[in-house]
């Protein structure tokens, strides 16, 4: 039996969502992902997460602070694979690179974002 590999990086905030950028003027949507590539980069160095080589599966957990809305799960995706994917965390979120797990959510003290990534396989 084939053991995973999981990694697990966290970072404050949530990632930029869908419609904080689209129908808008194109510099909001690059600054907001430029942002998250930054943040995601960082955060992927610090949990000293290696450049993918093959298939990836992405689970993410959206802690939520207290009294804030929790965003629609699939509205956080395009940024942050966008981002995962310019740090080498992922080769690409084509579906013959990426598997995309669960989007769940939490509540906590403040608001994070917890991304686990499990290698699955070459593709």
């Amino acid at each position: 039996m084939k053991t995973v590999t999981t990694y697990t990086l966290r970072f404050d905030g949530l990632p930029a969502l869908l419609n904080q950028y689209v129908g808008r003027h194109w510099s909001v949507g690059y600054d907001l992902k430029t942002r998250d590539k930054g943040i995601v980069a960082v955060a992927a160095y610090n949990a000293m997460i290696p450049r993918a080589t093959g298939r990836r599966r992405v689970s993410v957990c959206l802690v939520v602070g207290p009294r804030k809305r929790t965003p629609d799960g699939d509205s956080v995706l395009k940024s942050l694979l966008d981002a995962l994917v310019a740090c080498g965390a992922l080769k690409n979120d084509s579906k013959e690179w990426c598997e995309l797990g669960a989007v769940t959510f939490a509540r906590g003290k403040r608001t994070e974002t917890v991304v686990t990534l499990e290698d699955i396989g070459d593709a």
